[in-house]
């Protein structure tokens, strides 16, 4: 079995933003390979070593503690220290991602709510792939879902979330839908070695992610 591709990022890693721009608000998408869903849990290493809190939404069964615990030793942090800072809910259907970054934005919005600076939604299209669920109602339930992480955003809080590139025969422009409604969005995508690296494609002009 081949080891995973490199990961090649620049000057200042994509975790600076979680933790420089955390309070100011702002919805990330990060997109296409399948290996974003580690690096962004591999990104909150910074934040959770900064102290703050991390709500989790898992939309793939994608979330890894032991991930998060193998990052804690470099931190010189007990891996029970950083997992107790994350809150961690799943959804399997479109309909819960949809009831359950409802609920995340009456938690993460209200005046004597307020457990988390950052969201990290994980496989966040990957529930409305589901073709049991009309095409026309998957897209309509995403589209509001996609406001709720724009409305939680808007509150201060960094909202990250991550989508691989869906299968060939996948109608439906999800992913462009992801990267509209974003304030910045980042692909990863393989490089001719093997590598992988990230391409700048909405509102990010920070010299820290780019492609080498």
């Amino acid at each position: 079995m081949g080891s995973a591709p490199i990961i090649k990022l620049s000057r200042i890693s994509l975790s600076s933003l979680l933790v420089g721009h955390a309070g100011e608000g702002q919805l990330l998408a990060l997109y296409g390979h399948s290996g974003v869903h580690s690096l962004a849990q591999k990104l909150l290493a910074r934040p959770l070593f900064h102290g703050y809190g991390v709500v989790v939404l898992d939309a793939g069964n994608l979330f890894d503690p032991y991930l998060i615990s193998r990052m804690a030793p470099a931190l010189g942090r007990d891996p029970r220290e950083l997992l107790s800072k994350i809150l961690i809910s799943r959804s399997f259907t479109c309909y819960q991602t949809h009831a359950l970054i409802q609920k995340a934005q009456k938690v993460c919005t209200s005046p004597t709510g307020m457990i988390s600076r950052i969201v990290l939604v994980l496989g966040c299209l990957r529930t409305f792939y589901d073709e049991d669920v009309s095409f026309g109602e998957r897209r309509a339930l995403l589209q509001k879902t996609l406001i709720l992480l724009k409305g939680i955003s808007q509150r201060g809080i960094t909202v990250l979330a991550t989508a691989e590139d869906p299968p060939i025969n996948v109608r439906g422009g999800f992913t462009d839908l992801l990267v509209g409604v974003s304030d910045r969005a980042a692909r990863l995508g393989l490089d001719q070695d093997g590598s992988l690296g990230i391409d700048l494609v909405k509102g990010m002009n920070e010299p820290g992610i780019l492609r080498r």
